[in-house]
């Protein structure tokens, strides 16, 4: 009586994802600016991260204009009318 010890492979544990996330994003933020982001992707029933993605990658951001204060541009005109009057 032979008993045959061939067995059959069988692919085990989690399934390989298309596209693996490995790259680590790192982000500096305020305490408070941290409980909104979880509380809106908590409201949306997605992972930080997941919200963060999407918002990134899908979301619109208004760009802020970076501008002088109004003291520094008045003195800017102040300054180009002396020259431009000597």
């Amino acid at each position: 009586m032979e008993k045959s010890t061939e067995y059959k492979s069988r692919k085990r544990g989690r399934p390989k994802k298309d596209l693996k996330k490995d790259q680590v994003l790192t982000i500096k933020c305020t305490l408070a600016e941290r409980n909104v982001i979880s509380e809106k992707a908590k409201a949306v029933d997605v992972s930080v991260s997941e919200y963060l993605r999407e918002i990134g990658v899908d979301g619109k951001i208004v760009s802020r204009v970076k501008s002088f204060p109004p003291e520094i541009l008045q003195l800017e005109y102040v300054i180009i009318s002396c020259i431009t009057n000597n």
